[in-house]
Protein backbone atom coordinates (compact mmCIF):
# COMPACT_ATOMS: atom_id res chain seq x y z
CA UNK A 1 0.00 0.00 0.00
CA UNK A 2 1.21 3.49 -0.75
CA UNK A 3 0.58 6.63 1.25
CA UNK A 4 -1.08 9.46 -0.64
CA UNK A 5 0.49 12.76 0.41
CA UNK A 6 -1.51 15.97 0.03
CA UNK A 7 0.80 18.71 1.31
CA UNK A 8 -0.54 22.05 2.44
CA UNK A 9 0.81 24.80 0.18
CA UNK A 10 3.91 26.33 1.77
CA UNK A 11 2.31 29.78 2.01
CA UNK A 12 -0.55 28.26 4.09
CA UNK A 13 1.70 26.51 6.60
CA UNK A 14 2.01 27.83 10.14
CA UNK A 15 5.31 28.34 11.91
CA UNK A 16 6.52 26.33 14.85
CA UNK A 17 5.64 28.13 18.09
CA UNK A 18 8.32 28.82 20.69
CA UNK A 19 6.28 26.87 23.26
CA UNK A 20 3.89 24.00 22.70
CA UNK A 21 0.71 23.33 24.66
CA UNK A 22 -0.19 19.64 24.80
CA UNK A 23 -3.57 19.03 23.19
CA UNK A 24 -3.79 22.64 22.02
CA UNK A 25 -1.01 23.15 19.46
CA UNK A 26 -1.13 21.03 16.29
CA UNK A 27 1.16 20.79 13.28
CA UNK A 28 0.03 21.37 9.70
CA UNK A 29 -0.59 17.77 8.64
CA UNK A 30 -2.12 14.52 9.86
CA UNK A 31 -2.01 10.84 8.86
CA UNK A 32 -5.26 8.90 8.41
CA UNK A 33 -6.29 5.54 7.05
CA UNK A 34 -9.55 3.65 6.97
CA UNK A 35 -10.36 0.14 8.14
CA UNK A 36 -13.10 -2.29 7.26
CA UNK A 37 -13.30 -6.05 7.54
CA UNK A 38 -13.29 -6.61 3.77
CA UNK A 39 -10.23 -4.48 2.98
CA UNK A 40 -8.36 -4.19 6.28
CA UNK A 41 -6.39 -0.96 6.64
CA UNK A 42 -6.56 1.08 3.41
CA UNK A 43 -6.62 4.59 1.93
CA UNK A 44 -3.50 5.74 3.81
CA UNK A 45 -3.15 9.50 3.48
CA UNK A 46 -1.19 12.44 4.87
CA UNK A 47 -3.21 15.61 4.42
CA UNK A 48 -3.62 19.06 5.96
CA UNK A 49 -4.87 18.96 9.57
CA UNK A 50 -8.67 18.97 9.56
CA UNK A 51 -11.72 18.03 11.60
CA UNK A 52 -13.04 14.49 11.39
CA UNK A 53 -16.71 13.99 10.71
CA UNK A 54 -18.44 11.23 12.67
CA UNK A 55 -21.97 9.92 12.40
CA UNK A 56 -23.95 10.57 15.61
CA UNK A 57 -24.60 6.82 15.90
CA UNK A 58 -20.89 5.94 15.70
CA UNK A 59 -20.10 3.20 18.21
CA UNK A 60 -17.14 5.24 19.51
CA UNK A 61 -19.64 7.46 21.35
CA UNK A 62 -21.04 4.44 23.19
CA UNK A 63 -18.22 1.91 23.46
CA UNK A 64 -15.03 3.85 23.00
CA UNK A 65 -11.66 2.14 22.67
CA UNK A 66 -8.41 4.05 22.48
CA UNK A 67 -4.76 3.22 22.05
CA UNK A 68 -2.50 5.92 23.42
CA UNK A 69 0.99 5.25 22.04
CA UNK A 70 2.64 8.53 21.12
CA UNK A 71 6.29 9.06 20.24
CA UNK A 72 8.63 12.02 19.95
CA UNK A 73 10.59 13.62 17.12
CA UNK A 74 13.49 15.77 18.28
CA UNK A 75 16.46 17.65 16.84
CA UNK A 76 19.92 16.14 17.26
CA UNK A 77 23.08 18.20 17.79
CA UNK A 78 23.67 18.60 14.05
CA UNK A 79 20.11 19.87 13.48
CA UNK A 80 18.81 16.64 11.95
CA UNK A 81 15.66 14.96 13.22
CA UNK A 82 15.53 11.74 15.22
CA UNK A 83 12.51 9.65 16.21
CA UNK A 84 12.57 8.06 19.64
CA UNK A 85 12.37 4.26 19.16
CA UNK A 86 9.59 4.24 16.54
CA UNK A 87 9.81 0.48 15.88
CA UNK A 88 9.22 -0.24 19.58
CA UNK A 89 6.36 2.26 19.62
CA UNK A 90 4.64 0.46 16.74
CA UNK A 91 5.11 -2.93 18.43
CA UNK A 92 3.50 -1.54 21.62
CA UNK A 93 0.68 -0.11 19.51
CA UNK A 94 0.02 -3.51 17.95
CA UNK A 95 0.21 -5.31 21.32
CA UNK A 96 -2.39 -2.89 22.64
CA UNK A 97 -4.56 -3.38 19.54
CA UNK A 98 -4.38 -7.16 19.91
CA UNK A 99 -5.32 -6.98 23.61
CA UNK A 100 -8.28 -4.76 22.78
CA UNK A 101 -9.36 -6.95 19.83
CA UNK A 102 -8.71 -4.10 17.43
CA UNK A 103 -7.01 -4.45 14.04
CA UNK A 104 -3.23 -4.25 14.12
CA UNK A 105 -1.40 -1.88 11.77
CA UNK A 106 1.14 -2.86 9.14
CA UNK A 107 4.43 -2.05 10.91
CA UNK A 108 6.41 -0.98 7.85
CA UNK A 109 3.58 1.20 6.47
CA UNK A 110 3.01 2.76 9.89
CA UNK A 111 6.72 3.61 10.19
CA UNK A 112 6.73 5.02 6.65
CA UNK A 113 3.70 7.17 7.56
CA UNK A 114 5.42 8.54 10.69
CA UNK A 115 8.62 9.34 8.78
CA UNK A 116 6.71 10.95 5.89
CA UNK A 117 4.62 13.03 8.28
CA UNK A 118 7.68 14.25 10.21
CA UNK A 119 9.52 15.04 6.95
CA UNK A 120 6.54 17.10 5.77
CA UNK A 121 6.16 18.89 9.13
CA UNK A 122 9.89 19.12 9.91
CA UNK A 123 9.57 22.84 10.68
CA UNK A 124 7.41 21.81 13.66
CA UNK A 125 10.25 19.92 15.33
CA UNK A 126 11.60 22.51 17.79
CA UNK A 127 15.28 23.24 18.10
CA UNK A 128 15.22 24.12 21.81
CA UNK A 129 17.18 21.75 24.06
CA UNK A 130 14.88 19.15 25.59
CA UNK A 131 11.91 20.07 23.36
CA UNK A 132 10.25 17.67 20.92
CA UNK A 133 7.28 17.22 18.62
CA UNK A 134 4.88 14.69 20.10
CA UNK A 135 3.22 12.41 17.54
CA UNK A 136 0.02 10.66 18.58
CA UNK A 137 -1.72 7.80 16.82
Amino acid sequence: MTIEIQPLPIDKRKTCPKEFSFGVTFSDHMFTQNFDTDNGWHDAKISPYHSISLDPSAAVFHYSQEIFEGLKAYRNKSGGINLFRPEENIKRFNRSAKRMVMPEVNESLHLEAIKSLVRLDQEWVPDQHGASLYIRP
